[in-house]
């Protein structure tokens, strides 16, 4: 079971969020990797290192983690890095309120490397990802594949596809058929 909650955010905002988490009653841990600069650029250069920082609050059963960027690794297409990303937003609608989300690709894609890297342990990826192999939006499907590519990430979306037909009777996309051969 897991119980963090990730939040994506550039590194220009890291201080405000910082002081935000703290606010809550969350605070890094260890306490130390956020106590050793006070100002934008050292936070900017420090947040660039690790891929998130952890936070904590002894009074609840969630830690939160801050990540600066989505996908990790170097070698990926610079439209995948998070300046891009977020540009790419999109606004949500929900009970009368407006959310601003990642688009649904950017979205997908993350969850395929997420799926990925966790083993697919988690049945609501799995759902999720069968969901994505029913939707009937060629266009998605080709952006996908797409992303995938440029994020070097054929295996990842091969094993998915793997996985959710092993599992459920869906069929694959066409997209697809050419890398699950």
């Amino acid at each position: 079971e897991y119980t963090d909650i990730d939040i994506v955010v550039d590194t220009q905002n890291f201080l405000k969020v910082n002081q935000t988490m703290n606010t809550l009653g969350y605070y890094a841990d260890p306490e130390s990797q956020i106590a050793q600069f006070s100002n934008s650029e050292d936070a900017h250069h420090y947040i660039q290192k690790p891929h998130h920082i952890i936070y904590k609050n002894p009074s609840h059963p969630y830690r939160i983690e801050i990540h600066n960027k989505l996908f990790v690794g170097s070698s990926f297409s610079e439209e995948y890095n998070l300046q891009h990303i977020v540009s790419r937003t999109e606004t949500l609608h929900y009970k009368g309120s407006a959310y601003t989300a990642i688009n649904k690709t950017d979205h997908l894609l993350f969850m395929i490397a997420h799926g990925t890297k966790h083993g697919w342990s988690q049945l609501h990826w799995v759902l999720d990802a069968a969901a994505l192999l029913a939707s009937q939006d060629s266009t998605l499907h080709t952006a996908i594949q797409k992303g995938c590519k440029q994020l070097h990430m054929e295996k990842h979306l091969v094993l998915m596809i793997h996985v959710v037909t092993a599992l459920l009777p869906i069929p694959i996309p066409s997209a697809y058929l050419e890398i699950t051969d």
